[in-house]
């Protein structure tokens, strides 16, 4: 059975930095959970550590730019029951967001996303929040931090924390590849390629061996 932290790490940073997520990322994590956990216990999961979030000083993030085998898709049924007008106009700034996003690898926060819209007001910074979100859960950007990247960026803060949690992980016993996709809550595609780049580089530091296609301390 993986552990409801497991399951929520890789979208802690979401609800610390947006609280409105909380329902978003609950039903994402309950779905890839396969019913081991109930919708509310994920909900007051994540609710007590947005209630216990301590503010932390930045440090300084490297990024870096990787080829990926597969384009997530925006999930047009979200959309089903709209007037064709509406929808449209959402798929148009949805297209519009991920540009400004793909356009600044650095990362860019919200402010400066409404800024490159020109529409930078309360009406729009409420909207542009839930399509950003919706770009989340789909896959199609990622969040370090109150910055947002492309989804073909690799965050080295969060790299690290794959590394950290990869190797706790292994000190409880030896993992097949397959395990540790499960163990860490990976689903696929980029995420599955950070898992193997941490081993690959626990493996060259000496922290970790692969023998009989498992992979165990050293």
């Amino acid at each position: 059975m993986t552990s409801l932290e497991v399951l929520i790490e890789p979208y802690k940073e979401w609800v610390m930095n947006d609280a409105s997520l909380v329902n978003d990322v609950s039903e994402l994590v309950h779905k890839n959970a396969n019913d081991e956990y109930t919708l509310e216990e994920i909900k007051n999961k994540l609710t007590s550590i947005i209630e216990n979030k301590v503010e932390v000083i930045e440090t300084e993030i490297v990024v870096v730019e990787e080829k990926v085998a597969y384009a997530p898709m925006i999930d047009t049924g979200r959309f089903e029951g709209m007037k064709r007008g509406d929808r449209e106009r959402a798929m148009t700034l949805l297209r519009m967001i991920e540009g400004i996003i793909k356009n600044n690898a650095q990362g860019i926060t919200k402010t400066g996303i409404l800024k490159s819209m020109r529409k930078d007001n309360s009406h729009w910074r409420k909207e542009i929040g839930k399509l950003l979100n919706y770009l989340l859960i789909d896959g199609l950007i990622q969040l370090n931090g109150r910055n947002y990247y492309p989804m073909n960026i690799v965050v080295k803060s969060r790299e690290r924390k794959i590394h950290r949690n990869i190797y706790e992980l292994l000190s409880e016993s030896s993992l097949t590849l397959t395990e540790l996709y499960k163990k860490t809550g990976t689903n696929g595609g980029k995420s599955r390629e950070l898992v193997k780049s941490a081993l690959r580089d626990l493996q060259n530091e000496g922290y970790i061996l692969f023998e009989n296609r498992r992979w165990r301390w050293s």
